[in-house]
C-alpha cells in the first residue's frame, strides 16, 4: 500500500513493454491512450468508492482509505473531458496515414521497321536497275505522377 493509494490519489501503472513495436508518432498516442483509460478506471472506482466497502479497500491497498470519496461533481466534467480525448486519439491512432511523396513513373516503347527492295528490268535497248529501302520508326512516351499525403 503506498500513502497515495490510502490519500484516493490517482496512481496509473503502464507496461511500456507492450509499446516496444510501435513508432512514432503511434507509440506516444498508444502511452497516453493507456494512460488516460487507467486514469478513468480511477475515477470509476478508487475514486468514488465508500470506505465503507471495506472487502474492497483491503483488496486493492490492504487497509481503509485516509480520505473520503470525491463527490462534488468535478469528476463528471473531467470523465467526460477524458472520454471525449480517448475517442480523439483513439480516431488518431487508427487514421490512414497520407504522406507527401511524389512518384513519378516513366514508360516508353517503340518499334523501328526497315523495308527493302529492288530488282532489275531488261528489255532491248533498255536496262533498268532499282533499289528502294525505307526506315520507319514509331516511338511512344508516357510519364505518371502520383501523390501522396502523411498527415
Amino acid at each position: 500500500m503506498t500513502d497515495a493509494q490510502a490519500d484516493r490519489s490517482p496512481i496509473v501503472y503502464i507496461d511500456m513493454e507492450s509499446f516496444k513495436g510501435h513508432s512514432y508518432p503511434d507509440v506516444l498516442v498508444s502511452v497516453l491512450l493507456s494512460t488516460f483509460n487507467e486514469f478513468g478506471k480511477w475515477i470509476d472506482g478508487v475514486a468514488v468508492e465508500p470506505g465503507s466497502k471495506q472487502s474492497f479497500w483491503k483488496k486493492l491497498i490492504g487497509s481503509l482509505p485516509n480520505r473520503g470519496p470525491i463527490k462534488d461533481g468535478r469528476l463528471a466534467g473531467v470523465k467526460e473531458r477524458l472520454v471525449k480525448t480517448v475517442r480523439e486519439l483513439d480516431a488518431l491512432l487508427h487514421s490512414p496515414d497520407e504522406s507527401d511523396r511524389k512518384e513519378s513513373r516513366t514508360a516508353s516503347k517503340g518499334k523501328l521497321t526497315n523495308t527493302k527492295g529492288g530488282g532489275k528490268v531488261s528489255v532491248p535497248n533498255l536496262e533498268l536497275d532499282f533499289n528502294e529501302s525505307a526506315e520507319r520508326r514509331y516511338e511512344q512516351t508516357g510519364a505518371t505522377e502520383d501523390t501522396y499525403k502523411r498527415k
